[in-house]
């Protein structure tokens, strides 16, 4: 992830900290029982650790949550025992299981960025097909409508089209925005996208990735982008 998602180079002249926890099992435990318990202690413990020694700023905390740690980065989101200055989540959506208990207390800024021929993670819902994840998802636009409540937005949306630079690719890439939030809550929508890395270069390894990739966008930059506004 360190050498394909291109956040390091990125923010090097920004004096950002940036960590990348190892799951103890090999992934993050995307279903209720003790190991998500066990996972999301191990990222509060952490956070506590680098804010105690002066590493981070506990008003300054942003999580980035890929495939299945994606799926934790929500969960985190929803027990609100650290406020996060703000949230990113790449492939990924929120476990049914949450669905009814996910009230956040206060308005969490959240970008999802998200593809809608996705096999693997599915844009409306379904079953994850993931090595360690057969969750099943609650759709991509009510993971972001959940948050969206918490924010106070008004519940219209307003879509802006991304630059078509690839126009053989086969896919379309576009910015919806929430209207009147109190903190943004946005999604960048792939359509056609299918499963494949978050990465400048699009390339994680052989055999990696599944459909469509789409040319347009750099997710790093986007995540940057949309935390530098609100302090990261």
């Amino acid at each position: 992830l360190r050498r394909t998602f291109g956040f390091e180079e990125m923010m090097r002249s920004y004096g950002t900290v940036l960590v990348y926890p190892q799951p103890q099992s090999g992934h993050w435990a995307d279903a209720p029982g003790p190991e998500a318990n066990r996972d999301a202690a191990f990222i509060h413990d952490l956070i506590a650790k680098l804010i105690a020694q002066g590493i981070a700023n506990p008003s300054k905390i942003f999580l980035v949550g890929m495939r299945t740690g994606g799926m934790l980065a929500l969960r985190l989101a929803c027990d609100q025992k650290i406020g996060f200055a703000g949230l990113a989540v790449l492939g990924a959506s929120l476990p049914s299981d949450l669905e009814d208990s996910c009230k956040p207390s206060h308005p969490l800024p959240l970008l999802m960025i998200a593809r809608t021929e996705d096999p693997v993670v599915p844009f409306h819902g379904g079953k994850a097909n993931l090595p360690h994840s057969k969750a099943e998802l609650i759709p991509v636009e009510a993971t972001l409508g959940l948050f969206s409540k918490a924010a106070g937005c008004d519940g219209s949306m307003s879509t802006t089209n991304f630059p078509d630079k690839e126009t053989r690719d086969g896919t379309h890439a576009y910015l919806d925005k929430l209207n009147n939030c109190k903190v943004p809550v946005e999604l960048v929508r792939i359509e056609g996208g299918g499963h494949v890395p978050p990465a400048p270069s699009n390339e994680a390894g052989p055999g990696f990735g599944e459909g469509l990739s789409n040319g347009d966008i750099n997710s790093a930059k986007l995540v940057w982008d949309f935390f530098r506004p609100l302090g990261g």
